[in-house]
């Protein structure tokens, strides 16, 4: 997953943005590796919430926009 971020963070420019669905709250994400803190360290997150279908099969979740620094 880091190495996923770093590449993200090597290819945007300041400014650029990726979305990422469908992904639990992000809030109390604890990342254990250096790796990882390091990677999302180059990102600004924010996410909402996307409501769930009618159908039982779609699940709610979030919503994530992921914002080069």
């Amino acid at each position: 997953l880091a190495e996923v971020f770093a590449e993200a963070a090597r290819v945007l420019k300041p400014g650029g943005t990726f979305r990422l669905f469908p992904l639990p709250q992000w809030r109390w994400l604890n990342p254990r590796t250096p790796a990882l803190r390091e990677a999302l360290g180059a990102f600004e997150m924010s996410q909402r919430f996307v409501s769930g279908s009618q159908r039982a099969r779609i699940m709610p979740a979030m919503a994530t926009t992921l914002v080069r620094r």
